[in-house]
């Protein structure tokens, strides 16, 4: 993981999803995009992300389960 944050403060990340990761349907702008490769029509996002709007909707449980059970 941080070799990949250190990777990408030289090389941009190209985002090549072609349909939204809640509706399914053809991705659209305005759009959403996420590090984990998860992206989403911004209508989409808003409407799952209600509080936790810096999260990936599909990643959220897990990422959850990772701060609530850290690793010794």
């Amino acid at each position: 993981m941080r070799q990949q944050i250190e990777d990408m403060k030289t090389s941009p990340k190209v985002f090549q999803a072609t349909k939204c990761s809640a509706c399914k349907h053809p991705l659209e702008l305005p759009s959403v995009h996420f590090m984990c490769s998860h992206s989403y029509h911004q209508h989409c996002f808003e409407s799952y992300a209600a509080e936790n709007d810096s999260d990936c909707p599909l990643c959220l449980p897990e990422n959850k389960n990772l701060k609530s059970n850290p690793i010794a």
